[in-house]
């Protein structure tokens, strides 16, 4: 068999990633799999193993899409009432709790050592508190306390 092209190699990456991303959104970590992975793609279990051996290898590599993402749902730059404010909003996006599902689910469930809700949520810090200063980590920190509040409420049981 012919070795494959970096191009091809990198396409089939992107692929798997871009699935990936859309199943942890839509579906959740617990109901994707490998298999999942595979029917959407057409590439084999063992074909996305192979660049993904773990599962929690999925989420290092969409920390940064996960990251731009939430920051895209935020108004960060106009102060800490407009950041509430579209804090607030974004609860109501599907795509924004998904990812905090993603990041509490990883804090609290998970006891494997994947280290992706710590690095997501101190680097959404760093980026608000970049824009709004230091102050604004203590009000990232209860807007968390919020979305963990709101997604406990409108979750389906």
């Amino acid at each position: 068999m012919a070795k494959r092209s970096k191009v091809d190699t990198c396409r089939t990456i992107q692929l798997i990633l871009d699935t990936s991303c859309h199943q942890l959104l839509t579906v959740g970590y617990q109901n994707m799999s490998y298999t999942t992975l595979s029917q959407a793609t057409q590439i084999s279990r063992t074909g996305i193993s192979h660049h993904f051996p773990k599962k929690t290898d999925f989420l290092i590599a969409l920390e940064g899409r996960f990251l731009k993402l939430l920051v895209d749902h935020l108004t960060i730059n106009e102060g800490s009432d407009a950041l509430e404010l579209s804090w607030q909003k974004a609860l109501q996006s599907k795509e924004f709790t998904a990812i905090l599902r993603l990041v509490f689910h990883h804090s609290v469930i998970r006891s494997e050592a994947c280290y992706f809700s710590h690095r997501l949520m101190s680097n959404l810090s760093k980026v608000i508190s970049s824009h709004l200063g230091p102050q604004a980590e203590r009000q990232v920190e209860y807007l968390l306390g919020v979305s963990l509040v709101h997604i406990a409420r409108h979750s389906q049981i």
